[in-house]
């Protein structure tokens, strides 16, 4: 499975979900300096993202892309906007809120007839929604992608699984959950900083999220709880 990557610099947000040839960008604000320190996100904010910004920030770009696993038959055409292959990924905005996601597909669901980019196009879909309507909280990325799992295994759902990870830049802080071996790069300067942690049960079996088809029990699936993410936050300080 290819694993889709985020990286954070300083000044710079990419995001890359590697699969198809496509292209998508958008302009959003980070805060100025960044020198991370690193630590769970262990309280509930008590403020929304529907509440007045607080900080002002600068300049931020973020953007998506990707690339063909098979590049024989020349580059793939991209019709969907942040739909790679069997990935998907997200740039969203609420006010002074700044959100990108990436959710990597498992194509191993294809075997049984499965279109694995069903459901990471639609779990990456109801993020994006959910950031937009402002029904989120900045500093539980986990819980926004909780929210988005839960409303995607209402029928009509879509059979299959993907990793996840969401990141957050609200006022000064960067907030970041991760589900299975999809993750980030925090760099400076041309430097890894920081490295988000992998999540597996065994080689090539990273946490995911999934839905079975009801006959499908649970022999030979995995599947697991978005509160598995995990959970961290990153906060710019002076050099």
């Amino acid at each position: 499975m290819i694993r889709g990557k985020m990286l954070v610099s300083c000044g710079r947000v990419v995001v890359r979900a590697v699969i198809s040839a496509g292209f998508i960008e958008q302009s959003l604000p980070l805060p100025s300096d960044c020198r991370p320190s690193v630590s769970k996100c262990a309280h509930v904010s008590t403020t929304s993202a529907h509440q007045p910004d607080a900080t002002p920030t600068r300049n931020v770009h973020a953007s998506c892309c990707g690339f063909p696993k098979d590049m024989v038959n020349g580059p793939s055409v991209v019709r969907d906007h942040g739909i790679f292959g069997d990935d998907a990924c997200f740039i969203a905005r609420f006010r002074n809120t700044h959100v990108v996601g990436v959710a990597d597909g498992v194509g191993g669901w294809r075997r049984y007839g499965i279109d694995p980019s069903e459901f990471s196009s639609r779990l990456m879909k109801i993020c994006s929604d959910l950031v937009q309507l402002g029904e989120f909280e900045p500093c539980r990325p986990d819980r926004l992608l909780a929210h988005a799992y839960e409303a995607m295994s209402a029928p009509p759902r879509p059979i299959g699984s993907s990793t996840a990870c969401i990141l957050v830049v609200d006022q000064d802080t960067l907030y970041s959950a991760n589900l299975g071996d999809s993750g980030f790069l925090l760099l400076r300067r041309g430097q890894v900083v920081y490295r988000s942690r992998e999540q597996t049960h065994y080689f090539n079996a990273p946490f995911q999220l999934s839905l079975l088809p009801d006959n499908a029990g649970a022999a030979g699936f995995l599947g697991d709880p978005p509160a598995e993410s995990r959970v961290e936050q990153h906060r710019p300080a002076e050099w």
